[in-house]
């Protein structure tokens, strides 16, 4: 087993560029939504449809954008402009043997702790592998508490897309039943899409 990698702060959080499909939890066997899959990370994603289920169920497409794939905490932070993110982190590396304390390690942060910390190094990690700089973030994030975001007035990035509500993803062949298509468009469905300029 790996040594135990110790968490100090934000900025020692794992959170690793993914494959697409990966990131969004998309396979070819998937059939609906998997309400166990935790896992989290960023990617580059050439073309995303955000999609909103509720009101007036506006559709956008988003080129060139960087995903971060998030999980809110079930709980409310104090602080009703934010989202408490949770990161379960992997056993192999960060759970000792036979702990039974550690059965279920996870991390909390504020989300706009972890934006500031973390986003402007992958945005800069973005515009060095592909030339220039993200049109977007996305956040695969779900939203129960239906938070409105601030933009904390140090942290500089392209406009943020977020969720209110549940955010689910799904490609093309998804709803239709076809044949697993890895080149099918992808899309997050959320209840209102809203931007931090």
């Amino acid at each position: 087993m790996a040594p135990r990698t110790p968490i100090n702060s934000v900025a020692d959080l794992p959170f690793a560029r993914l494959n697409t499909h990966t990131l969004l939890h998309l396979h070819p066997d998937r059939r609906d939504l998997d309400l166990d899959n935790y896992g989290f990370g960023y990617g580059f994603i050439p073309e995303l449809v955000l999609h909103e289920t509720q009101g007036d169920r506006r559709t956008s497409t988003v080129t060139g954008c960087l995903l971060l794939a998030l999980h809110s905490y079930e709980e409310s932070p104090e602080d009703e402009s934010d989202i408490e993110v949770a990161f379960w982190l992997d056993e192999d590396e960060y759970y000792e043997d036979e702990d039974p304390d550690d059965a279920e390690l996870v991390v909390l942060a504020p989300l706009t702790l972890f934006l500031r910390r973390r986003l402007p190094a992958l945005v800069a990690e973005y515009t060095e592998v592909c030339g220039e700089p993200p049109t977007a973030v996305v956040l695969a994030l779900c939203n129960p508490q239906r938070t409105v975001l601030r933009r904390p007035e140090d942290l500089v990035s392209p406009p943020i897309r977020y969720a209110l509500g549940d955010v689910t993803s799904w490609m093309e062949s998804d709803e239709q039943g076809e044949t697993w298509d890895p080149n099918a468009p992808l899309r997050l469905n959320g209840e209102q899409w809203l931007t931090l300029p």
